[in-house]
């Protein structure tokens, strides 16, 4: 069947701006309509109030098919009056069956800048599927384009709130991240509003409440300035929508409102969460993948990461308290809790605390309320995007079930964009793997399935979602199993400054690639405390303000990167455990692994672990300054351990970096950098510090910091000076050289640049693994190589106290020092900076990381 023409065309996914959620395709039909999750809020009549009134109906009359003539606005126009009525003083819209749509339209209304709102109320929710969506149409188009604000209301209740552009062709573009607002019981009345002003750029916003409450600001806020933008006056309208999973049902709608104006409140639009800039690096060698097999280094083991279930933080008097068992019509009370974290964000007080009983709440939430969010003493609790399915059918040796959430598989920060024209070697997807930014995800008894492009990949182990055919096919044998699919995308987007989320563990959302993460931090003095990120179809967390801390925190198991930092000015990553992330198999550039870092200043990561990354384990890029990397254990990354690039200013002091694919440290185009007393061992290049053509003084180069002035007088882009004292630089693992230093512009050489070794123990299992214990940079023409240290410390003056071994390994997988380790006699003295970092007395004389 058919849209109507209010809705035409046939299904799409279309582009999404940044912050879209997925959209629940409607079968054959294709509406373009979203599902899931739990909420609160929507009203009286008149609230939309304006200017001039464009449109008014209280459905003050009696009309057997269609809905008759408004009081303001004209008559009603629907392609299927049978199935509306007005009777009682309410309309009525029958949706007939399931992934049926009805629409009315008062075409006469012809206002560009508009305010419109209809009450509505759902009499019987539907028992299973997708529910029932209402909303109103904000200048529709005669052509059939629309902008759509909305409310579903799911099986139980559960509402949220949408904002969506709807074009003729079919294609649904997602306007911002839908909202939950709570759970509503049969025959709620709720009001649903829109607004649309704007030409050049289009400003909207949606929002819905109960009625007898007060109309809340702007829950959702978008900018369209898109080519497709609406930009001309339209028309306004109502439609109905039941999900092609549910029964047939009716909806009741009362006091419709359109008003032109002039000078509509402006929504408050959610900061952007800005993506890790992408800057093609200059030519490197493929990667090499290891093979963790690195022991945990004695200090790692209790430092790093997040053990869902064992904190123990008070529950504040006055706590709203949430448990799975409760009821949100309940006190709120640890005797009497809600049921779900939405609800409990509703009641609780500006700075107040909501505690969660142990337990899984399957709930996205975005947090404009200054809250603390925690676990109750010694109990895990874990916000779930996933649910379980049980209804399969076998069909030709695999099992199918009916699914009709489509979620965007775009493969780069922006919604829609595609990477045709991206160089060849710089593209998110690799080729080999071709499924990796569809964030769809499957586990069977808790084992990740891997999703396949046909059919006929099907084997156990893998599924293929058909998104024509609204069906999902599974080739492992789900009889007696517990089968989950992720159904949510986000976790928590944390809007408000302040906030604080401790003691929680979040697992399964499916996050798309230009959603930036399941948990997002978007407003300063947001913490993470004790929290766990697993298994999120992208990146796990995302920071896009400043004075952000994240605390003995998880970021593991995520299809492209554990955490990514972009605008984070004093960010401070303590404890994190970075862990086994890139599980799709991006490409390792522009951006996997396990924390990235760019356009920040002021940063902190310390105490923490990245390790088993099929990436690199910690990157700064473009324009990071001020960059402490101090105390952490970086091992068995695909990648470089760690990867400073584009930069200014950094101490790299205490680290373990060991079994890692590719160098153990990469210095690439960052000056004023610090490298102390670190353990390197079977890495790439160990230590391989480069200059690339690349200049801050070009503004056609990407990577510079919008918020700095240019040219910035910190960021130049120029290596040096690099000050490399009291390392183990140790046993290579596929690298040429132990120290390296090149400048492959060809203008200076490595004492030009300031690179200066000394007290540093170097490793080499014989005397051509690697034949060069050092390349030096001699500025045009190639550079200098050196067999051993003896020729390089006569040549340059360097390394007069360092020393090279070859031979039987001076330090072990774990990095602690064997008997073949010369000693510290010949360790310089840590200066009272890098001494302050590493809380070691100023002065001391040691090799290597501490604690090990």
């Amino acid at each position: 069947m058919p849209f109507p023409p209010a809705l035409p065309g046939p299904r799409s996914r279309g582009p999404r701006p940044d912050g879209a959620a997925p959209r629940r395709r409607a079968g054959a039909l294709g509406l373009a309509l979203t599902a899931a999750l739990a909420g609160t809020l929507l009203v009286a009549p008149g609230a939309v109030g304006a200017d001039r009134v464009v449109a008014r109906d209280a459905m003050e009359r009696v009309v057997a098919g269609g809905l008759g003539d408004a009081l303001v606005g004209g008559s009603w126009s629907t392609t299927t009056p049978g199935d509306l009525s007005v009777g009682g003083g309410v309309g009525t819209i029958t949706l007939p069956a399931p992934g049926t749509a009805r629409t009315a339209t008062l075409a006469s209304t012809g206002a560009r800048d508009v305010l419109v709102g209809a009450s509505f109320a759902v009499p019987v929710h539907a028992p299973a599927g997708g529910g029932y969506t209402v909303g109103v149409a904000l200048r529709r188009t005669a052509a059939g384009d629309a902008y759509l604000a909305r409310v579903r209301v799911a099986p139980g209740g559960e509402t949220r709130v949408g904002l969506v552009h709807r074009a003729a062709n079919g294609v649904t573009t997602d306007l911002a991240a839908e909202t939950s607002l709570g759970r509503l019981a049969p025959g709620t009345w709720f009001r649903v509003e829109g607004r649309a002003t704007g030409s050049d750029a289009v400003d909207l916003g949606a929002r819905a409440w109960v009625r007898g409450g007060t109309a809340p600001a702007w829950q959702l806020a978008a900018r369209d300035t898109s080519a497709r933008r609406l930009a001309a006056a339209g028309s306004v309208g109502l439609f109905a929508y039941a999900s092609s999973s549910s029964p047939a049902g009716r909806v009741l709608v009362d006091n419709v409102e359109a008003s032109e104006t002039t000078a509509a409140t402006t929504p408050v639009t959610p900061p952007p969460v800005t993506p890790p800039p992408v800057t093609p690096p200059p030519v490197t060698p493929p990667p090499v993948t290891p093979t963790p097999t690195t022991p945990t280094s004695g200090r790692e083991a209790t430092r790093a990461g997040a053990t869902v279930g064992s904190t123990r933080y008070a529950v504040p008097s006055g706590a709203v308290v949430v448990a799975p068992s409760g009821d949100d019509g309940a006190a709120g009370t640890a005797a009497a809790p809600l049921r779900t974290l939405a609800r409990a964000v509703e009641r609780a007080p500006e700075g107040g605390t909501v505690v969660l009983r142990g337990g899984s709440y399957h709930e996205s939430l975005v947090l404009r309320k200054r809250l603390t969010v925690q676990s109750w003493p010694g109990e895990a609790v874990w916000l779930d995007g996933s649910s379980r399915v049980d209804s399969w059918t076998a069909s030709g040796g695999a099992w199918t079930t009916r699914w009709t959430l489509d979620f965007d598989p775009s493969p780069t920060y922006t919604w829609g964009a595609g990477e045709a024209g991206a160089a060849a070697g710089w593209r998110f997807v690799d080729p080999a793997y071709p499924m990796a930014a569809h964030p769809d995800q499957v586990w069977v008894d808790g084992v990740a399935q891997v999703q396949v492009g046909s059919r006929d990949q099907l084997a156990p182990g893998r599924f293929f979602l058909d998104r024509r055919g609204d069906v999902l096919h599974l080739g492992t044998d789900p009889r007696g199993r517990e089968v989950r699919v992720s159904d949510l995308q986000q976790a928590v987007n944390v809007r408000v400054a302040g906030a604080t989320l401790r003691g929680l563990g979040v697992r399964r959302y499916a996050p798309s690639v230009p959603h930036m993460g399941a948990v997002t931090l978007e407003q300063p003095r947001a913490t993470l405390e004790e929290v766990a990120v697993v298994d999120s179809a992208t990146t796990g967390i995302a920071v896009s303000a400043s004075d952000v801390t994240l605390r003995h925190v998880t970021s593991s198991r995520s299809g492209m990167l554990g955490v990514t930092a972009t605008y984070a000015d004093r960010l401070l990553v303590d404890g994190l455990r970075a862990e086994g992330n890139n599980v799709e198999r991006f490409n390792q550039a522009p951006v996997s692994g396990g924390i990235k870092v760019a356009r920040s200043r002021d940063v902190t990561v310390r105490h923490s672990t990245s390790a088993g990354n099929r990436g690199p384990g910690v990157w700064f890029d473009e324009s990071a300054y001020d960059i402490e990397v101090v105390g952490n254990d970086l091992r068995d990354n695909a990648g470089h351990g760690t990867s400073l690039e584009l930069s200014a200013r950094a101490v790299f002091a205490d680290n373990l970096v060991s079994g890692n694919g590719r160098d153990g440290i990469k210095v690439n185009n960052t000056s004023d950098v610090k490298i102390w007393n670190n353990t390197f061992t079977g890495n790439g290049r160990t230590l391989n510090v480069v200059q690339d053509p690349r200049r801050a003084s070009d503004r056609g180069t990407p990577g510079h910091d919008p918020r700095q002035p240019f040219p910035d007088p910190t960021m130049t882009w120029l290596l040096g000076p690099v000050t490399v004292r009291n390392n183990v630089v140790a046993d290579t693992a596929s690298g040429n050289c132990l120290l390296c230093v090149e400048d492959y512009s060809k203008q200076r050489s490595a004492e030009q640049i300031g690179v200066t070794a000394d007290g540093d123990v170097y490793h080499r299992t014989s005397p051509g693994t690697p034949t060069w214990a050092v390349v030096w940079s001699r500025g045009a023409g190639n550079p200098a190589v050196f067999t051993d240290l003896a020729s390089f410390s006569r040549t340059t003056g360097q390394e007069g106290r360092g020393v090279l071994v070859t031979g039987a390994d001076v330090v072990d997988a774990a990095g602690r020092p064997t008997g073949a380790f010369p000693g510290h006699g010949r360790a310089v003295g840590l200066p009272s900076d890098v001494a302050a970092l590493v809380g070691q007395p100023a002065g001391t004389a040691r090799v290597g990381a501490f604690g090990l």
